[in-house]
């Protein structure tokens, strides 16, 4: 009884906004040739990002490379500082490549404190080899970023409507405390040559209007830039309204897309993470306390779109996404909590227009 008190107490703070919980650490991938402790001449090019896990533990990565003068042969974690060479490999990446253009996500788990601290002192690089470079054609210090990183994952499946395409690409944004909004991508497999590119207002799932050019060549296979933000544009940005498109002959609605989005909650309060109130959309979840299947339900003020997710204490995603299109009206999504450890969880729902509800929850057994 004392435990399910503590936990009562713990999910009260949470709800008032007291409760706090460690971050995630959210680093930039930048790849070239151009370090100075190994110069390569080459048109190679990579962008991404890595996630540092709360607890320290374990680094998640996803990025994309083009034009290497070959397939990748190795790809490794390095220690070391930028402008410095270490040839010793740390740790492997799986790649699977084999035209010099790729696509890579993977974690380096079970890091130990030292590991974590190399990372986050930007002790740590990781390098591309080809045939032609063995000792490396490209490479992207992991560094640590200070503002606020969103992730952009490209593909034909998220345009409206989706398109069959090879294309797919990775890349970052981060904005920063003077409101400059940072941004960098690479892809690969488009039905040809570029031809626009550009920031879009818009929900996952809808078409919205051009709200922000990007600079391009038509040869281009990463796209770099920033954006000075408004206070509303920045509002936006956090309620992930925002899509790139990138544009070809072909496809000239847009091939591949890619929603602005966080990597995953970081915020440390619930109501920190909702744009909207849960008593405007009526999100109960019952029962509360849970042992085994929770239901949400929730009041539709319009048909649309809709994401729930259940999240942990820390930020993290411990369920799939249950999405769809629902009409206006009374809504439910069940989750089975049975293999959640006790303790305080939340579920997120994000509708077609980027607002965001959350409703906290206490498993207990």
């Amino acid at each position: 009884m004392k435990s399910f008190r503590s936990l009562l107490l713990l999910f009260a703070m949470l709800v008032v906004g007291f409760g706090t919980a460690r971050s995630q650490q959210f680093f930039a991938l930048s790849f070239d040739g151009n370090d100075p402790s190994q110069p390569v001449t080459t048109p190679g090019t990579g962008s991404g990002w890595a996630i540092l896990s709360a607890d320290k533990t374990q680094l998640t990565y996803t990025f994309a490379f083009a034009q290497l003068s070959g397939r990748v042969t190795a790809a490794h974690f390095h220690y070391s500082k930028a402008g410095l060479r270490n040839p010793t490999p740390t740790q492997s990446i799986t790649v699977t490549d084999t035209s010099g253009n790729g696509y890579v996500t993977g974690s380096w788990t079970a890091l130990t404190p030292a590991q974590a601290d190399s990372l986050l002192t930007s002790s740590v690089y990781i390098n591309l080899h080809t045939a032609a470079n063995p000792n490396g054609e490209i490479r992207a210090q992991v560094n640590p970023i200070a503002g606020t990183g969103y992730v952009l994952g490209l593909n034909g499946a998220n345009s409206v409507p989706p398109v069959t395409t090879a294309g797919r690409g990775a890349g970052y944004a981060v904005l920063w405390a003077d409101s400059t909004l940072r941004y960098r991508m690479t892809f690969s497999g488009l039905t040809g040559p570029l031809t626009n590119s550009h920031f879009h207002l818009g929900a996952a799932g809808t078409a919205g209007a051009v709200v922000q050019n990007i600079t391009f060549t038509p040869t281009d296979n990463t796209l770099s830039g920033s954006w000075k933000m408004s206070a509303a544009a920045i509002d936006n940005l956090r309620g992930e309204r925002y899509y790139v498109n990138v544009h070809t002959a072909a496809n000239p609605g847009g091939e591949i897309r890619a929603q602005v989005i966080l990597p995953n909650i970081t915020a440390v309060s619930v109501r920190q993470l909702a744009t909207l109130d849960a008593a405007r959309l009526n999100v109960r979840v019952t029962p509360n306390p849970s042992a085994e299947l929770v239901t949400m339900s929730f009041a539709m003020p319009q048909a649309g779109r809709v994401s729930v997710r259940v999240y942990d204490a820390l930020g993290r995603a411990v369920s799939e996404a249950i999405e769809g299109t629902w009409s206006s009206g009374a809504a439910t999504a069940q989750f089975n909590v049975s293999s959640y450890t006790n303790g305080v969880y939340y579920c997120r729902i994000t509708l077609g227009t980027g607002e965001t509800a959350v409703q906290g929850f206490v498993v207990a057994r």
